[in-house]
């Protein structure tokens, strides 16, 4: 299953902000913005998110794997029992009558 975005978009996030400030605000020192410890901090952060965001996602798609596997395991198994059912007849394979098939007289 494809992957999102999201968390490439999300750790580039520091940096889109630092070029769109820079566009805005000529005069805005982000070169020295960008060695501050505050800035280190942020893109640390942004960069666990993202990560953990990608983690997320690839446990979802594996998750949803599994359970789309599961549902095609449990009808091939309901398709392969109603087959060996309908084979059988109203009685088993030993030729004796199931029990259950047959009403109950009346008391």
């Amino acid at each position: 299953m494809p992957t999102t975005v999201a968390p490439k978009n999300l750790g580039r996030a520091p940096e889109m902000f630092r070029l769109s400030l820079r566009v805005e605000s000529r005069d805005f020192p982000t070169e020295e913005m960008t060695k501050t410890k505050a800035w280190s901090e942020l893109q640390n952060t942004v960069t666990a998110y993202a990560q953990r965001l990608e983690l997320m996602d690839s446990q979802e798609s594996k998750r949803s794997l599994v359970t789309v596997g599961l549902y095609l395991l449990s009808a091939i198994g309901i398709f392969v029992f109603s087959i060996l059912d309908r084979r059988n007849g109203p009685h088993g394979a030993d030729g004796k009558e199931k029990s259950g098939t047959t009403p109950t007289d009346p008391v």
